[in-house]
């Protein structure tokens, strides 16, 4: 009051009153915009600038209408954020000139919601006027001009102009290690900004040696507990999960839960993503009941925080998807992939890159179901959105186009068409990626099926070649794994010829690459075991089988203990046991066999049926006739239950059923077995289903191991793929 008293003119004191009461209420309104009080920062704001209006301060309003612009772009009115900003910044002109301070804030405003409208262009020649005009005022030697760097170069990585937005930020280091010195959080932060266009590069190395510096630096000056720590953790776990450097990934995935938990505790988005990747390494490794444990547990959180209808809801229903498609619970795959497309299709219409992903996914469980109809609509859906947004010369369009040349190929009368369409998907992929290819190699591999099924050995030997050839050219850290699957393959066409010598050879270099890559441990390692085993076992070399099974399943308990594969891997063993009058060793196989079939398939399932014969069978070998008449009726009891059976049928089990129960003095124990056995072995016979406990050699041609595109976090530039 004392300095408003010695202003001798009342107008000049009414003004000088008036400005400060327009700051004093400026001050409050931003106290409040800070503390999330929008409305009382409005009310604060107008009455600032009813004091700054009445003696038009052109500055003082200018900055107001900042505020109204910063509480419009809370509420997403961007539109309506732009026109303040743009009357802010013409009155600072107005007021002071272009070669302002204050005028930079405007332009750093206008950019920011050029940004947010997606209008990155406009955003960067903002950007742009504000370095030029904070060079001009400061100098190089600025952390204001650090920040411009780093700004810029945030756009420049969204625009994917990788070298540039690095340049961008090599600077802003540049003079920040100069004024701040190198131990500082700043200078940490920008580490970490071109750690993640080193990731973006695909230079992963890179990447984590700058990531770690980022690391370093955070740990000394905040300790280990502290959210930008456990962001550095987070961000060199994902490039190691990229990298299948599982055990890494989720040591580092810990940690940064470890630090969560504590700092934002469990019912938090954060922690629910980490509990979403600890589930993606455990899916990666085939460890799908911890995948399965995990991602439920971040769906959980997710759901409770941000409702049922998210984006980060939906990527947890398509894990949960992918883990159960790869247990082989297809009902309970195709729920979780349908949520995730409703909550898809609900936030972003249909005629979407990403529901032409799950329509894709969907796809595959009904072609896995038999459903080939039904899979076939769904890819040809996927094929129109992607033809509609991408053109017809993209490569997720070839990628439909395989998916639906596989269809076509468990189809009889369209196998010309699934030949026909997989040339043509050859031709586009070699236009999007070269004729040395991952994909295109695979294309050869999905048209050797083809040349199976139509038992064009030939033919299909002659793909398998082309997509070896192709493979031992590829760089790369895949590439051997590619090529294990091409010499499994030439063994597998091989197998289906007889040529049992040429075949084993083929195995056997696909087992010794897979011994040299992280790949010793997968469900295709298990299964080329399976496949020498039963080589060996054709040529009743039944020790060798058995110790090649045992290996097979050693793998297969690791991956999947309870799965139908793990069950046949049993089964092939109690047979090969039983051919060396091992009956002990084969019973207890058998049984292993039958309590997984009960377990996945139920107590009245074909599968459960055949192992109860196999039992049957092993006991009256030994003479046991007991005990072989009681698993012929288990088995029996189960059949009867599967079949419009003639009257012939149903009489012949009835009597036997009466003679069991009666046990007259003549009851001819071996004879009732053998007639159990003949009636047990034409129901099995007239039983499809039970086909699904093969035990002999598939001689299938696999498709290649994971060369689809995109990763989980990157929908803007691609799709979403499970892997």
């Amino acid at each position: 009051m004392q300095a408003v008293e010695k202003v001798p003119d009342g107008e000049f004191k009414d003004k000088f009153i008036n400005q400060d009461l327009s700051n004093l209420y400026r001050r409050i309104a931003y106290t409040y915009l800070n503390t999330h009080q929008y409305q009382a920062a409005k009310e604060y704001t107008d009455k600032s600038y009813n004091c700054a209006s009445i003696i038009d301060d052109k500055m003082l309003m200018a900055h107001c209408i900042d505020i109204y612009g910063h509480i419009k772009k809370v509420w997403d009115q961007y539109d309506e954020a732009l026109q303040d900003y743009q009357k802010a910044l013409k009155y600072k002109i107005e007021a002071a000139g272009e070669d302002n301070g204050h005028i930079i804030h405007s332009y750093n405003n206008i950019s920011g919601i050029y940004y947010a409208l997606g209008n990155n262009d406009e955003s960067l020649i903002m950007q742009r006027k504000c370095l030029k005009l904070q060079l001009k005022l400061t100098g190089e030697n600025s952390l204001h001009v650090a920040t411009l760097h780093n700004n810029i170069g945030h756009v420049l990585e969204t625009t994917n102009q990788y070298s540039e937005a690095l340049s961008m930020y090599q600077n802003a280091l540049k003079i920040q290690i100069k004024i701040l010195g190198p131990i500082n959080k700043h200078v940490a932060i920008t580490y970490n900004k071109m750690g993640s266009v080193f990731a973006l590069q695909h230079k992963k190395e890179d990447a984590i040696a700058i990531y770690q510096k980022s690391l370093d630096i955070s740990i000394k000056i905040l300790g280990e507990n502290h959210l930008n720590v456990a962001s550095t953790y987070k961000h060199i776990a994902k490039l190691y999960l990229s990298q299948r450097k599982y055990d890494d990934a989720n040591m580092l995935f810990y940690k940064v839960l470890k630090i969560q938990l504590e700092i934002l505790g469990e019912h938090h988005s954060n922690t629910a993503s980490i509990y979403y990747y600890i589930g993606c390494v455990y899916q990666a490794q085939r460890q799908l009941n911890d995948a399965l444990h995990y991602h439920q547990k971040a769906l959980r959180i997710l759901m409770e925080i941000q409702g049922d209808n998210s984006s980060e809801v939906a990527k947890c229903y398509q894990k949960l998807a992918g883990s159960y498609f790869l247990l082989k619970s297809f009902s309970k795959a195709l729920t979780m992939y349908n949520l995730a497309a409703r909550i898809v299709i609900k936030g972003l219409g249909e005629n979407n890159l990403q529901v032409a992903t799950l329509y894709s996914k969907i796809g595959k469980v009904h072609y896995s179901l038999k459903k080939y109809k039904d899979a076939l609509a769904l890819h040809e859906k996927a094929l129109k959105i992607r033809i509609g947004l991408l053109g017809e010369n993209d490569k997720f369009v070839a990628k439909s186009y395989s998916e639906i040349a596989r269809v076509y190929t468990m189809l009889d009368d369209r196998h010309n068409d699934a030949i026909s369409l997989f040339e043509t998907c050859l031709e586009l992929q070699m236009r999007c990626y070269g004729q040395i290819s991952a994909h295109v190699s695979a294309t050869y591999s999905d048209l050797a099926s083809v040349y199976v099924a139509d038992k064009d050995f030939d033919s299909a030997l002659a793909m398998c070649e082309k997509a070896l050839e192709i493979n031992q050219n590829l760089k790369g850290a895949d590439s051997n794994r590619y090529i294990a699957d091409s010499y499994y393959n030439l063994g597998a066409v091989y197998a289906l010829q007889n040529r049992f010598e040429d075949s084993l050879k083929m195995y056997q270099k696909s087992i010794e690459i897979r011994k040299q890559i992280p790949d010793e441990c997968s469900s295709l390692t298990a299964a080329t075991y399976t496949e020498i085993a039963s080589i060996y076992r054709s040529k009743n070399f039944y020790n060798d089988a058995i110790s090649t099974y045992q290996l097979a399943l050693e793998i297969q308990l690791k991956l999947s203990p309870c799965s139908s594969e793990t069950a046949i891997l049993y089964l092939s063993i109690a047979k090969c046991c039983q051919s060396l009058n091992k009956y002990a060793d084969a019973l207890g196989m058998y049984d292993n066999a039958l309590q997984i079939y009960l377990g996945i398939d139920g107590k009245n399932s074909p599968t459960a049926a055949k192992a109860y014969s196999n039992i049957a069978v092993l006991y009256q070998m030994q003479g046991q006739y007991e005990d072989a008449i009681s698993n012929f009726n288990q088995s029996l009891s189960i059949l009867m239950l599967q079949h419009d059976l003639s009257d012939d049928k149903i009489e012949t089990y009835d009597i036997l059923m009466k003679e069991i129960e009666s046990r007259e003095d003549d009851f001819d124990a071996v004879s009732i077995c053998t007639r159990l056995s003949t009636l047990d072995h034409e129901l099995l016979e007239s039983c499809p289903e039970s086909l699904g406990v093969r035990t002999h050699r598939s001689g299938t041609v696999v498709q290649q191991s994971n060369c689809e595109d995109g990763n989980d976090e990157d929908f803007l530039k691609g799709e979403y793929f499970l892997q």
